[in-house]
């Protein structure tokens, strides 16, 4: 009669294993993307898209004592783009106004001053999709250009 229990107690260890190994298989990878495309449109990219972003286009600003990198931003894996900022040490008394768009559809933006890394939210980046993206440079309150790195096309 023990035997049996054993064999039995063993027979359905097996099943409740099997079953859950099968389970976990079958479940989504954990790196999934948050959101795809279109469906990213406005959402905060750091967290969500961030982890495999790669820089399309980027450039180098110096307007009097400011200097700042306005750079578009693209993630394979969610399939969408923003535009960063990054305004370095001593650009004290400036202001920045950054946008991200597609060409022809609506645009998403933030302001920022000062210093440090600051981002938009982000835009459509499915392929045939272009990803364009720029900021309004102010200095004490005055406005002192618009600077954009240009478009890039998936």
């Amino acid at each position: 009669m023990r035997t049996a229990r054993r064999i039995g107690l063993k027979a359905a260890l097996l099943v409740v294993l099997t079953t859950s190994i099968a389970t976990i298989a079958l479940q989504a990878p954990a790196s999934a993307a948050a959101c795809s495309g279109a469906s990213c449109y406005g959402r905060n990219p750091e967290g969500l898209c961030s982890s495999d972003a790669t820089g399309l286009l980027g450039r180098d600003y110096i307007n009097g004592s400011s200097s700042f990198r306005v750079e578009l931003r693209y993630s394979p894996s969610c399939q969408a783009g923003w535009m960063r900022l990054i305004v370095y040490p001593g650009s004290g008394g400036s202001g920045f106004a950054m946008s991200a768009w597609n060409q022809g559809g609506p645009s998403t933006g933030f302001a920022q001053s000062n210093s440090g890394t600051s981002w938009t939210n982000m835009i459509d980046g499915s392929p045939g999709k272009s990803i364009c993206g720029g900021t309004h440079l102010y200095f004490n309150g005055a406005y002192r250009g618009w600077y954009d790195p240009g478009c890039a096309y998936r």
